[in-house]
């Protein structure tokens, strides 16, 4: 029989090797996830505008717009949502191979609005909605679904977009808006990108601005 310094070892050794296969899982995913993403993607942005129409009980979308925007600011990593929150799920499949290549779930202004009193009498509203993923390669189709009364998503709307085309807005567009850096902890596709704006103070209030945008920001990292 072992003895209990010798079991003790035994259950350590068996630990290591399953923290070591663990990471070697964990590490083969994420390449075959960045593999995936060059596959399919390059590192700009694809935004889908819609209107969304409709009253409590129903709802139409309708194509507004596609635009090629610069930066892909997401993760190149997970581009597979596997939370199952939010309402709605948009879903971006290669037309080539009919793979799924990127999937996210998402709560919008028009969701809110049916729960109001209004949309419940049957009055029409129609919402400006986008959706926003990483720049394909190739053709896609795109589709976005619906939680049924069972929590099952159910497709709603469904269009096939080619990157390529000539109806593809990539004008570049100049905000006007002067913008600056509080601090940087690294690339975006790995951190997440906080904005804060500066509503309420007028121009010659700047530098009151700036100081309390580091006096927030020092709070908000130094509070755990």
């Amino acid at each position: 029989m072992l003895g209990i310094y010798q079991l003790m070892e035994v259950i350590m050794k068996r630990r290591n090797v399953i923290w070591v296969a663990l990471l070697l899982v964990t590490m083969t995913v994420a390449v075959q996830s960045s593999d995936t993403f060059d596959r399919f993607f390059v590192s700009k942005t694809m935004r889908v505008d819609y209107f969304h129409t409709g009253t409590k009980t129903s709802e139409i979308f309708s194509l507004d717009q596609v635009y090629e925007e610069p930066i892909w600011a997401g993760s190149k990593v997970n581009l597979i949502d596997t939370l199952n929150l939010g309402k709605y799920l948009v879903k971006v499949f290669d037309v080539q191979t009919n793979q799924l290549i990127y999937s996210r779930g998402f709560c919008s202004i028009f969701g809110e609005w049916q729960t109001t009193t209004e949309a419940a009498q049957g009055v029409y509203r129609t919402f400006h909605e986008s959706v926003l993923f990483p720049f394909p390669k190739r053709s896609v189709q795109v589709v976005i679904a619906v939680r049924d009364n069972q929590m099952h998503f159910q497709n709603k709307f469904s269009t096939v977009i080619d990157p390529n085309s000539r109806f593809v807005n990539r004008e570049k567009h100049d905000h006007g808006y002067k913008v600056y850096q509080v601090f940087n902890h690294g690339p975006c596709e790995k951190k997440v990108d906080l904005l804060i704006l500066g509503d309420g103070y007028t121009a010659a209030e700047m530098e009151k601005f700036r100081r309390d945008v580091q006096h927030y920001v020092g709070v908000m990292f130094d509070t755990s």
